[in-house]
């Protein structure tokens, strides 16, 4: 008997479903593997570009004369020649860098010290005093010329080494009083000069009358007719040139030495005080 009747019919928007949504699960995966296996190749990328990473921060560090450890050393062949090749270089370079920075140095010390007394010299001097004489802040420094008679006695009498001498004993005895802020040099055969910053008349005073008094004790190693020494002094408080400096401080000095019992004389602007 005919129980019931069965009609099988074709239905598209279900398969149609299943066809996105496979779609979808393919476009899924297909992104996720897409981006793991980027980031898997930037940091396979990074580990082997680090050593040329390295090679290239040692060539602008060398560049800028900073030199550190030796790259360390890679499996990869031709990036281990490589990195021998930096790191021999960059020893030789070094090398040579310190030898050229302690040649300079020593010609530098050989043009700004006098090899008599080994102290700074006339060059190193005007370096020193050039800032002073260009500063707009009003910032001030004083000055003083000292002149000795003995030193400047054996020069003239050609006596040579006996003077060198001379010149050397008494620059180690005047700069044992002379601060670390100062500037002590020796200025010509006979005469030295200093320089101190923010420098009152009072203290330039005392200054120079402990170097006449040191002078005035100072027992050369033969015996001498005229121990005796003069100071010119100023101090700097507004622009000027060298030479006006120079030449106030020699007039100074010039007046010390003229004035009978007066061995030191004090310059400032247009004004001369005792």
């Amino acid at each position: 008997m005919q129980a019931a009747t069965l009609t099988v019919t074709n239905n598209t928007a279900t398969g149609y479903d299943q066809l996105w949504a496979l779609t979808l699960r393919l476009l899924t995966a297909f992104i996720i593997n897409s981006l793991l296996a980027a980031i898997s190749m930037i940091i396979i990328l990074r580990v082997m570009f680090k050593p040329l990473k390295d090679i290239q921060k040692r060539a602008n560090e060398i560049s800028l004369n900073k030199f550190g450890d030796p790259i360390p050393q890679v499996n990869t062949r031709e990036l281990s020649d490589v990195i021998q090749a930096i790191n021999y270089m960059s020893k030789h370079i070094e090398a040579h860098y310190l030898q050229s920075a302690n040649e300079v140095k020593r010609l530098r010390m050989r043009a700004y010290q006098d090899p008599v007394s080994e102290l700074s010299n006339r060059e190193y001097f005007i370096t020193q005093l050039e800032p002073w004489l260009t500063s707009n802040t009003h910032d001030h420094c004083g000055l003083w010329l000292m002149k000795v008679d003995a030193i400047e006695d054996a020069y003239e009498n050609k006596e040579f080494d006996k003077a060198d001498s001379m010149v050397k004993e008494l620059a180690q005895k005047l700069s044992s009083f002379v601060d670390g802020r100062s500037t002590f040099s020796r200025f010509s055969r006979s005469e030295f000069i200093l320089l101190v910053p923010h420098c009152h008349y009072e203290y330039l005073e005392q200054v120079s009358e402990t170097a006449l008094n040191l002078v005035n004790e100072w027992q050369p190693n033969e015996l001498i007719e005229d121990n005796s020494a003069s100071i010119g002094m100023m101090v700097l408080h507004h622009q000027t040139d060298m030479r006006t400096v120079f030449t106030q401080l020699d007039s100074a000095l010039t007046q010390a030495r003229q004035q009978s019992g007066l061995k030191a004389f004090l310059y400032n602007e247009n004004t001369i005080f005792i």
